[in-house]
């Protein structure tokens, strides 16, 4: 059995712990390590049936539990992984599977349905046989492929197991330990750490959905999290909140800034103590700015072809400013005499797939200068090929003059490149500003050597610099060649989150939200792009007017007193006098025979009696789940309201943004205390009897708390009680209950809504 095996079947030691959590923006779905390994070894098992040992399996999708089953079954069964990011094209995916010969691409909830393989086997894998091939540009239009090992992934994991083993206690005082993993599954740095180490610590892997810093901040302190792991970009727009929050002065022990700085410490809980940084170099400051506020700030160096890290700071000793910590155990590196920093050894990849591998000296150029200190501390100056050589002849690196820059108030990125003029390289910015640069560049200027200064600067024509998708690396050849007049097409302007929605409706651009008749359950899709897109100033301006305080859902009639009330008032009142008016038809009720709370209740709207002829329909077990989204045209009275909340449990559903916002989250609260939500994706009540469109509210909200969909089509009551008559005649009436539909991997809101409709409007009337 190889190594890494040994590693995934060894998780079933932690077999009740959580170890994976995907949270998303609205709900969280939680994993155990038995689970993933029981899922795992199930995936693993029918790769081995469809003979996929040698072949390989490209991995497309958001990082998370059915990424983790889908890479450790490639693991077990020896199929060779292609992990492409989630936010590649279709294009890109389809090159690739052309030049990989990929016989299986893998989207969507992975490993939930195979039976279970109790009896599995693993393969046994060679340290030299390919785990799996990663392509690290999704713009290329010839994708290139770097070949993994088996051994090249043990060469990093197996010096980093041997510590955790020798210091496993002095993680102790934060067990449960959680880390925050926001680095793509696709990248090594993020499978390194959030598929093998935090499993060493039998700790738990949080994959978050909003990369927003307030959004990464609350999880923080809302999960007890005590590690995160980002590329710098993202810890440097986590700066931003934080120095909000930061107390003034440096300096001092542990104490002393853990006191200076308690606000900040209290924002992000009191277990938080450390970021794990990699992918792409971090700004000095940046560090230093964390380090005076008292957590660790952990490093790693290194490359796709070495699979992925060279070097690493220890998190429990102490090292030079600025350094990414000293060569990984069994590494070897050293700096050429033109400043490059050179490797060898077991992490080295053996070449590109589909290439012969290149015959040399057997180190490995990594195309970036560096050098060591006289403590063997390593410090990465910049790549080889983006120096520019003055006319002096002095080499600029441009991350010196880019922190110059970027630490100007007027400056919100920059990126420095060699412009040519004459046959001779000169100091170009090109910036994203908030305003004239000029003088901002006249202060870095004079904070810089003669030969750094810049000598000329562009505005970059977007809201921010382009960047590779994974890691966030600024695309500098890119910015060159547009700098140089090789580039000369303007980037294409997106529509805004707010235009898009509007054009989907073929709504005119430009329509106000008062204007545009959207009704409480577009608005719920409205307000959830507003919660994914919180820098479209569009959205935020068209919610502006309606920001005042957020309007609450009161969270008692989900209470036990209010739930014992529902059960006697259900059984004394509610359903014998229902019976007075009513019989009650149901077909279907075995489709609910698995179903437990959570889920969603979908039905057409037919007569103000719908939701007690649903509960009636329903088995017992599930009738106390239920609670309805209410419109708040019904209620003329306050005490009709609360009546409807006790005896319901429902919750309003108001075409107010901010009621929207309130109910959404309500929504969230019965999601997680085991309620089911009923919800009529008409909108409203139908005026003649007959089923109308749906809107995507519905779809949207099952989307985002990840809950299946029970289609329920109401026959008969409009003729016992339509809306226009006062009171309530008699007649039978019948349910039909479908079984639940989820959301299929790519589906959209809008193609859910359809197949939702269709169902009810045309599946569920022919089952009568």
């Amino acid at each position: 059995m190889s190594s890494l095996a040994r590693y995934i079947l060894g998780m079933s030691a932690h077999a009740r712990r959580e170890a994976f959590v995907e949270h998303g923006v609205y709900r969280a779905r939680s994993f155990t390590y038995g689970e993933i390994v029981e899922r795992s070894c199930a995936c693993a098992a029918w790769m081995q049936s469809q003979n996929l040992r040698g072949e390989r399996v490209i991995i497309w999708m958001p990082p998370g539990a059915a990424w983790a089953v889908a890479f450790y079954g490639c693991i077990l069964s020896g199929a060779i992984a292609v992990p492409i990011d989630a936010g590649f094209s279709e294009a890109f995916v389809a090159r690739v599977r052309e030049k990989t010969g990929a016989r299986l691409v893998v989207t969507g909830d992975w490993g939930q349905d195979f039976p279970a393989a109790p009896q599995f086997q693993p393969v046994e894998n060679a340290r030299d046989d390919l785990a799996e091939i990663v392509f690290t540009s999704g713009t290329t239009a010839e994708p290139r492929g770097v070949t993994i090992t088996h051994g090249n992934l043990l060469a990093n994991l197996e010096p980093i197991e041997h510590e955790i083993a020798r210091r496993h206690w002095m993680a102790a005082p934060f067990s449960p330990i959680r880390f925050v993993n926001a680095i793509p599954l696709s990248h090594l740095f993020g499978q390194v750490m959030g598929l093998f180490i935090p499993q060493f610590l039998g700790g738990t892997v949080i994959f978050p959905e909003s990369q927003m810093p307030d959004a990464i901040a609350k999880m923080i302190r809302g999960r007890r999290v005590s590690v995160m792991v980002s590329v710098p970009q993202q810890l440097e727009a986590l700066s931003v909140w934080a120095k909000q929050l930061a107390g003034m002065g440096e300096g001092g022990g542990v104490l002393a800034r853990w006191w200076r700085h308690r606000r900040l410490h209290r924002a992000l809980g009191w277990k938080m103590w450390a970021f794990i940084v990699g992918g792409a170099p971090l700004s000095p400051a940046t560090e230093k700015l964390w380090r005076d506020w008292g957590y660790a700030v952990i490093q790693g160096y290194g490359l796709t072809e070495t699979a992925p890290a060279i070097a690493i700071t220890h998190p429990f000793r102490q090292r030079a400013a600025g350094s990414v910590g000293i060569r990984l155990a069994g590494v070897e590196a050293r700096v050429a005499e033109d400043g490059e920093i050179l490797v060898r050894g077991p992490n080295v990849s053996p070449g590109y797939y589909g290439e012969v591998p290149a015959s040399g000296d057997g180190w490995l150029h990594t195309g970036d200068l560096g050098r060591f200190d006289d403590a063997g501390n390593l410090f990465v100056l910049g790549r080889k090929k983006d120096v520019i050589v003055a006319a002096s002849g002095l080499n600029v690196y441009p991350e010196d003059v880019e922190r110059a820059l970027e630490a100007q108030p007027e400056i919100v990125e920059a990126a420095v490149v060699g412009k040519d003029l004459n046959g001779r390289a000169t100091v170009h910015a090109v910036l994203v500003t908030r305003g004239d640069p000029s003088a901002a560049i006249a202060r870095a200027n004079a904070t810089l050597e003669a030969h750094q200064r810049v000598q000329g600067f562009s505005v970059w024509p977007g809201a921010a610099l382009p960047r590779t998708v994974s890691t966030k690396k600024l695309q500098r050849a890119a910015i060159a060649d547009r700098v140089n007049g090789q580039v000369v097409a303007a980037p294409k302007v997106a529509m805004t989150a707010w235009q898009k929605f509007l054009a989907d409706r073929g709504i005119p651009l430009g329509t106000s939200l008062e204007d545009s008749g959207l009704d409480s359950l577009d608005r719920v899709e409205l307000v959830m792009l507003l919660e994914e897109n919180p820098g479209d100033s569009d959205l935020h301006a068209i919610f502006q007017p309606a920001v005042a305080p957020e309007a609450h859902e009161p969270t008692w009639p989900s209470s036990r007193v209010a739930h014992a009330f529902r059960v006697v008032f259900r059984s004394a009142i509610l359903f014998p006098l229902l019976r007075w008016y009513v019989k009650v038809e149901v077909r279907g009720a075995e489709n609910l025979a698995d179903l437990r709370a959570p889920f969603i209740v979908a039905a057409n709207h037919t007569s103000f009696m719908d939701v007690p002829v649903i509960l009636r329909a329903l088995p017992r077990r599930l009738r106390g789940a239920i609670a309805p989204a209410m419109s708040p045209d019904h209620f003329r009275k306050p005490w009709q309201l609360e009546l409807t909340r006790l005896c319901f449990n429902g919750f309003l559903l108001k075409p107010d943004a901010n009621a929207v916002q309130g109910a959404l989250h309500h929504a969230v609260h019965l999601a997680n205390t085991g309620h089911a939500i009923l919800i009529f994706p008409e909108g409203r009540l139908t005026p003649d009897g007959a089923i109308h469109p749906f809107r995507a509210g519905t779809a949207v909200m099952a989307e985002r708390l990840q809950l299946p969909v029970v289609p329920m089509r109401i026959d008969g009551l409009y003729e016992v009680w339509p809306e226009h008559q006062r009171k309530p005649g008699n007649g039978t009436v019948r349910v039909r209950i479908g079984a639940p539909l989820k959301m299929n991997a790519g589906e959209s809101a809008v193609e859910f809504t359809k197949r939702l409709e269709e169902v009810i409007r045309r599946v569920l009337s022919a089952e009568s």
